[in-house]
């Protein structure tokens, strides 16, 4: 991680003029289940700048900037890329905020913020168009239902099934993909919740969004 912390900071020492960036305050802002991190950093302005971190050997960045510029086109509020390095895995993006609708969330403000959510993600529906996206085929919704009986069942849960258990869930998860196989094939954030959703203006302020799918 040493040496990609110098990378880091040469490519912000080489950015930092173009934006009046002052790369010595950058600080830690987020990272996510994966290998991105992301910086903030102040400039002369007074606004502030989140720095993406995205080891090419490990995370898409061109996927991620491709995502961003439909979700940008088709009007939601996402970061704006000014700079990017896709040799590097470095991007220089807009700052939505630090406040996510996780951290908000309560019985006063919920319907606001969730109305808001909705009307987002009915608008990255709509611009929904094939063979732009990877598509959400059979094997990818088989491969995330197995997470069930791995991730809960088994390890959360402590529960090993026997034969006629898993005969039933073999059975269920055939009638889950058929069904949802037949409906309408739409983009999906595929993490569209209030950790990876801000508050900001206009609300909400998307993130994490590079998963994405059709």
């Amino acid at each position: 991680m040493a040496n990609r912390d110098e990378m880091l900071e040469q490519w912000l020492r080489q950015t930092a003029p173009r934006y009046g960036l002052r790369a010595e305050a950058l600080a830690p802002a987020s990272s996510d289940a994966g290998f991105r991190r992301y910086f903030r950093v102040p400039s002369e302005s007074g606004r502030s700048f989140i720095v993406m971190d995205a080891p090419p050997e490990h995370e898409n960045t061109p996927q991620y900037l491709k995502v961003c510029a439909l979700m940008r086109e088709a009007g939601l509020n996402v970061p704006e890329v000014f700079e990017a390095d896709l040799d590097a895995g470095f991007a220089l993006i807009s700052d939505l905020g630090n406040q996510t609708y996780l951290d908000v969330l309560n019985e006063e403000n919920a319907a606001k913020l969730m109305d808001a959510a909705t009307t987002a993600l009915v608008t990255w529906q709509k611009a929904s168009r094939p063979g732009v996206l990877p598509e959400y085929d059979r094997a990818v919704l088989e491969r995330e239902l197995e997470l069930f009986p791995e991730w809960y069942v088994k390890r959360h849960r402590g529960v090993e099934w026997d034969e006629t258990e898993r005969k039933w869930w073999a059975m269920t998860k055939e009638f889950i993909l058929k069904n949802n196989l037949r409906e309408a094939q739409v983009f999906v954030h595929r993490d569209f919740m209030p950790r990876n959703l801000m508050v900001s203006d206009p609300m909400p302020g998307v993130i994490d969004f590079q998963d994405a799918l059709y």
